[in-house]
């Protein structure tokens, strides 16, 4: 089972006939509201720092922070903002998705082309891990650190099954436009996709978390 989502932050504005809070939210932004755009980001915060540190890989893990991409995800959002048109709100997780992808792929070109002109020196030796008689890893994890194990080994997951977990869980996305995004030829088939990822999710996160 995948660690519950924090509910939205309420709002304190009342919700218009036919708009959610946050896309009311878009409205006043696209309009010029810069307290509308920071509150806006502040709401879908978490939730883009989830999709993100879930998309990267060990690799770029190791090179890059998760708050680095997420912050330019909302800087390219500001620039693309007024071109954003949805009528739902899990139409604008979803757009915010899909600026995460174009953010870690430059990401990885960056460091792709560091890495392809820098000479390597030979790592240092590290020293090893003192044998322990403390709790086993699960018991000792926070629930922080248990959101951050799942999204590490959601990164880990072949690709599809991997945005199949992002699109639900993450986005909100209906199993309709699932379907759409992975080519998938019905809803059915997205639901059993998205089955078997949890299974091999959860797979993952008892191998990590049952390591010595």
């Amino acid at each position: 089972m995948l660690p519950p989502r924090s509910p939205p932050p309420s709002d304190r504005d009342a919700t218009p006939p036919g708009l959610t809070a946050s896309l009311e939210l878009v409205a006043r932004a696209q309009a010029g509201d810069a307290d509308a755009k920071e509150r806006l980001f502040a709401r879908y915060y978490p939730r883009v720092f989830r999709v993100v540190r879930a998309r990267m890989g060990v690799g770029l893990r190791a090179l890059e922070a998760p708050e680095d991409i997420v912050q330019n995800t909302f800087l390219a959002a500001l620039s693309a903002l007024e071109r954003f048109a949805a009528r739902e709100d899990a139409a604008l997780i979803d757009w915010f998705a899909r600026l995460t992808e174009n953010q870690l792929r430059d990401a990885a070109k960056y460091h792709g082309a560091l890495k392809r002109g820098a000479r390597t020196a030979p790592p240092e030796p590290r020293a090893p891990e003192p044998v322990s008689s403390e709790p086993s890893p699960l018991e000792r994890l926070t629930h922080a650190e248990q959101t951050r194990l799942f999204d590490e080994c959601i990164s880990e997951l072949p690709a599809d099954e991997r945005e199949a977990l992002i699109l639900r869980d993450h986005a909100d996305a209906s199993w309709a436009l699932i379907a759409e995004r992975l080519a998938r030829p019905s809803e059915g088939a997205a639901r059993e996709l998205h089955r078997r990822a949890q299974v091999r999710l959860m797979e993952l996160f008892r191998k990590r978390t049952s390591a010595p």
